[in-house]
C-alpha cells in the first residue's frame, strides 16, 4: 500500500501520447458494435521499462495513476534534467534518490543485473533479453523471487509458480507492490 497520495492533476505532456477508442467502428468507419461511444479522453503514459540512463541518480517527484495500468507510476527527474515514468514499488518515497546500473545498491526502485541481487529477493519488471526492456511481471502487486543461481543463469519463481531460468546479464528492478490489489476471482471484482 502506498503511503503517499496519488497525483490528481494532469500528466507531463511530452511523456504521454493520445489514445482513443474505436467507438464501435472498424477501420473503414462502419459501425460494427451499436451503442458504443468513444468514452472520456485518456492519455497513455510512456513508461521507461529499459532504464537506459544508467549511473545517473534520479529524484522521485510524485506518484501518478495510469488509466491503462493496474500499477501506479512514479515520475522521476534525473540529475541531468530528464523526466521519466517508471513503475512504483512498495517502499518508494518522494524526494528519495534511485538509480540503475551494475553498482546500484539493493534498494526498492533501483535497477540492477540479477547477479548483483541476493537469493530470496523479490523483483519485478524483468528483462528476459538484452535490449528488450522489462516485459515480465509488470502488473500491480506482481513479484518474482530469485530462487537460486547456477553458472551464468539465475532461476526465478514467476507469479504462476513456475520456475524459469534467465541469464545474469539482464536488468531487473526490486520488488513491486502496488496500491491496487490483484483480484482472486472474477466475482470479487463486482463487490
Amino acid at each position: 500500500m502506498l503511503k503517499y497520495p496519488i497525483w490528481r492533476g494532469h500528466p507531463i505532456k511530452h511523456l504521454t501520447m493520445a489514445s482513443c477508442s474505436s467507438g464501435g467502428e472498424n477501420g473503414s468507419g462502419q459501425i460494427v458494435s451499436n451503442y458504443r461511444g468513444t468514452g472520456g479522453t485518456r492519455r497513455y503514459r510512456i513508461v521507461d521499462f529499459r532504464r537506459l540512463l544508467r549511473y545517473i541518480p534520479a529524484r522521485i517527484i510524485r506518484f501518478e495513476r495510469d488509466p491503462y495500468r493496474s500499477a501506479p507510476l512514479v515520475l522521476l527527474c534525473y540529475s541531468n534534467g530528464v523526466l521519466a515514468y517508471i513503475l512504483a514499488t512498495k517502499h518508494m518515497y518522494p524526494n528519495t534518490l534511485i538509480q540503475s546500473g551494475i553498482y546500484s545498491p539493493i534498494y526498492p526502485g533501483n535497477a540492477l543485473p540479477l547477479f548483483n541481487i541476493p537469493i530470496g529477493t523479490f523483483v519485478h519488471n524483468v528483462e528476459p533479453r538484452r535490449g528488450l526492456g522489462g516485459t515480465l511481471i509488470r502488473t500491480g502487486g506482481g513479484k518474482s523471487q530469485i530462487l537460486r543461481k547456477s553458472g551464468n543463469f539465475s532461476v526465478l519463481r514467476l507469479p504462476s509458480r513456475r520456475a524459469s531460468i534467465y541469464s545474469f546479464i539482464f536488468f531487473c528492478i526490486n520488488w513491486n507492490n502496488s496500491n491496487f490489489s490483484s483480484l482472486s476471482n472474477t466475482s470479487s471484482e463486482s463487490w
